[in-house]
């Protein structure tokens, strides 16, 4: 290796940084010198050409209920050299604005899934994951935020105001889930499809407090299929709400 005997310096530490491949162990010994001659080597000291590893991708939602969460988890794609010994989850206590410092110590450091339990119903947690080596432990993952519950049941009572509506629009209207807490709820997402074609899309409404949509940009006198999806932190629900059907157009 380049850097081997021969190479003096008054400095307490040597960098080598040409013909090291990465993962490979080293041998580095060295010894002083004075004007006299040169001292004894030190003992041999192994070393391996490697780093701390590169952060594992961010967890995933599996599933979820009112005081759990189940994740699934990407190992890292960079050990940086040294093999990884094992992974860990951290999270916060639940209030968006402490330190995701909390260790899940149940979690085996090796399974590609996970169930954090005894949560708090209704919280908003954040997670992140750490790939550890003999070097030490990885940065965090992007945070993934989710709340300590289901994902929410479909709206109901779907229907149109047609006071709200003209030639090319219709003004949709929805109830919240049957089954609250509707305070959980982020959002909604309308599917609209045009029958007898094969053109459809979605519309998200960010407003949880909004139970209504005033879709635009419709063809008068065509038939449109309309359902609606609940969403929270953890996505929507699994199923819309029942189908209906209704043609654009003004009020008789």
């Amino acid at each position: 290796m380049a850097g081997g005997e021969g190479q003096y310096t008054l400095q307490t530490y040597f960098v080598v940084t040409s013909q090291v491949k990465r993962g490979v162990v080293y041998s580095f010994r060295y010894r002083a010198i004075n004007a006299v001659g040169f001292g004894e080597w030190s003992d041999v000291a192994l070393v391996r050409a490697a780093t701390m590893p590169s952060a594992p991708p961010t967890p995933y939602y599996i599933s979820s209920t009112s005081t759990s969460i189940k994740l699934g988890f990407t190992k890292t794609d960079d050990n940086q050299g040294s093999k990884i010994t094992h992974y860990s989850l951290m999270r916060d206590s639940g209030d968006l604005s402490s330190e995701i410092t909390t260790q899940e110590t149940d979690y085996n450091g090796q399974d590609l899934s996970y169930t954090v339990s005894l949560l708090d119903s209704g919280l908003v947690y954040r997670f992140t994951y750490h790939a550890h080596n003999e070097f030490g432990v990885s940065e965090g993952s992007h945070v993934l935020t989710l709340a300590a519950s289901s994902l929410p049941l479909a709206p109901t009572d779907v229907t149109i105001n047609w006071e709200g509506s003209s030639s090319t629009e219709l003004l949709v209207e929805w109830k919240n889930p049957l089954t609250l807490p509707a305070k959980l709820i982020t959002g909604y997402e309308i599917l609209v499809v045009k029958k007898y074609s094969d053109y459809s899309f979605t519309v998200d409404v960010q407003e949880n407090n909004n139970l209504s949509y005033l879709l635009t940009g419709l063809e008068h006198g065509l038939l449109y299929q309309l359902q609606v999806y609940a969403v929270n932190f953890n996505g929507k629900s699994l199923q819309p709400s029942t189908p209906v059907e209704y043609y654009v157009c003004t009020k008789p």
